[in-house]
């Protein structure tokens, strides 16, 4: 299989188990800023694997068995690790999609590569003094994780980030649905918390997978009035199974392996946000944090039926202002509120270093 085959095929899916994790995996932050869809990145993929030169990478990159009598065989193309947390689906993704485009790319000549954001020149910077280590960066002061799971490097600095989850909690093309039928308040809670980490670490392009699906995000200028007010696009989800058609390549649905090596592309063409090189929308404009707030002893909980995110501890509004918090179902519609009722500052949130500017 050359580069080119690889790119075009689909990747195996995770073998169903009986038991898994519970919940969606998804953390307490919701994005509340300007939402869009990404409506050309599909055509803008399958016009960049039409028109590069393949020809000039003919050689193979993977031995694959074929013909009719190795059916039945076992082969490491399928998968059989059982995977019941997203430590381990997570880990089959790398395997399946970013290892492979990772391959590529050097194959390319592109000088990127996927590895995870403790690789990263910015986790080390992200440390308060030079006594902590990378896992200590990657605590907020309340002790959540402040890091994606995935990382796109350019001199082991960070240039894209890719956050995932397991399997069995989320649903992106539901949620793609009913973004399209005017309900987008699912997708932006899906898209919270990897909004938070392109807005932390000023990055331009981003992904979120559940490893079913992958849906490719990118921060744009948006055009209001006179003002620029930066805003999230986001991609159809792109599902594991779809394979190109070489057949009819100009209608061909596109594969998340060529998603990803396009947006490898990009990231490596324009780094930073335009057109000044950093969001400049405050936090508490481009995230919403419902963590419920710290309840003091011998207070009544805030303890629901539902299976909630994973916890983190909360913290007291601001004096002069009261914070809402809002209860979300895993794998259902949600409510996002109103502006008006938006916190204006939450500390729980790290905030982003200034950067100096010439």
């Amino acid at each position: 299989m050359t580069c080119q085959d690889i790119l075009a095929n689909n990747f195996t899916p995770v073998p169903q188990t009986i038991e898994h994790s519970s919940g969606s995996g998804l953390n307490n932050l919701i994005f509340i800023g300007t939402l869009q869809k990404w409506r050309s990145f599909n055509s803008d993929v399958r016009k960049f694997f039409n028109e590069y030169s393949w020809d000039c990478h003919p050689e193979p990159m993977v031995a694959q068995l074929s013909g009719q009598q190795y059916q039945d065989e076992v082969i490491l193309d399928k998968e059989y690790f059982r995977c019941g947390a997203e430590i381990s689906s997570s880990g089959r993704y790398v395997q399946h999609v970013l290892n492979p485009v990772s391959a590529i790319s050097e194959k390319l000549r592109m000088n990127v590569v996927f590895g995870d954001f403790h690789a990263s020149q910015a986790a080390r910077k992200q440390s308060k003094n030079k006594k902590d280590t990378p896992d200590d960066a990657a605590q907020g002061s309340d002790g959540s994780r402040t890091v994606p799971d995935y990382a796109l490097l350019r001199n082991y600095s960070p240039i894209a980030l890719g956050e995932g989850k397991h399997p069995w909690g989320t649903r992106p093309k539901v949620y793609d649905e009913e973004y399209d039928e005017g309900k987008p308040d699912s997708m932006h809670r899906y898209l919270g918390q990897i909004a938070h980490y392109m807005w932390l670490h000023d990055i331009r392009y981003g992904f979120m997978t559940n490893y079913n699906y992958t849906t490719f995000i990118q921060q744009i200028p948006w055009e209001t009035g006179r003002l620029k007010h930066p805003a999230l696009s986001f991609s159809d989800p792109i599902h594991h199974a779809v394979s190109w058609d070489y057949d009819k390549p100009e209608e061909s649905e596109i594969t998340v392996r060529q998603g990803m090596l396009y947006l490898m592309k990009l990231a490596r063409e324009n780094a930073t946000f335009p057109p000044s090189g950093m969001n400049k929308l405050p936090l508490e404009k481009w995230i919403l944090d419902t963590t419920p707030p710290k309840t003091t002893q011998g207070s009544s909980s805030n303890k629901t039926g539902n299976d909630p995110p994973p916890k983190r501890k909360g913290v007291s509004s601001p004096s002069g202002l009261q914070t809402k918090t809002v209860q979300f179902e895993d794998t259902s519609s949600t409510q996002a509120l109103p502006r008006e009722q938006q916190t204006q500052h939450n500390p729980n949130l790290p905030h982003r270093p200034q950067r100096s500017r010439k």
